[in-house]
C-alpha cells in the first residue's frame, strides 16, 4: 500500500509535470504568435504610413496639374485674343495698303493730267 501510494502520488507527480510543461509550450507558442503579430501591426501600421505619404503625393500631384491646366487655358487665350488681334491688324494693314495704291495712283493721273 504505501510503494502503491507513492507510485500514485509519482504518477500524479508526472501528469502535474507534464501539464505544467505543456502550459509553459503554449505560453511559448502564444508569446511567438504575439511577437508575429506585433510585427505584421508594424508592418501595417508602415504600410499605412506610405499609404498616406502616395495620398499626400498624389493631391499634390493633382493640385499642380489642375494649376497648369489653368495656365494652359490661360495661354490659349492669349493666343486667340492675339490672333484675333493680329488679324485686325492685318485688316487694317490691308486696308491702308489699298489706301496707299488709291493715292498713288490718283497722284500718277495728277502728273499725267499736268
Amino acid at each position: 500500500p504505501a510503494s502503491q501510494c507513492y507510485h500514485v502520488r509519482r504518477e500524479i507527480q508526472q501528469e502535474r509535470n507534464q501539464q505544467q510543461r505543456d502550459i509553459q509550450e503554449k505560453n511559448r507558442q502564444l508569446e511567438d504568435k504575439n511577437e508575429q503579430l506585433r510585427l505584421k501591426i508594424i508592418e501595417n501600421e508602415q504600410l499605412q504610413e506610405s499609404v498616406r505619404d502616395l495620398r499626400e503625393s498624389d493631391n499634390h500631384h493633382r493640385e499642380q496639374l489642375h494649376l497648369k491646366n489653368i495656365e494652359i487655358q490661360q495661354l490659349q487665350e492669349n493666343n486667340r485674343d492675339l490672333r484675333e488681334s493680329d488679324n485686325h491688324h492685318r485688316e487694317q494693314l490691308h486696308l491702308k495698303n489699298i489706301e496707299i495704291q488709291q493715292l498713288q495712283e490718283n497722284n500718277r493721273d495728277l502728273r499725267e493730267s499736268d
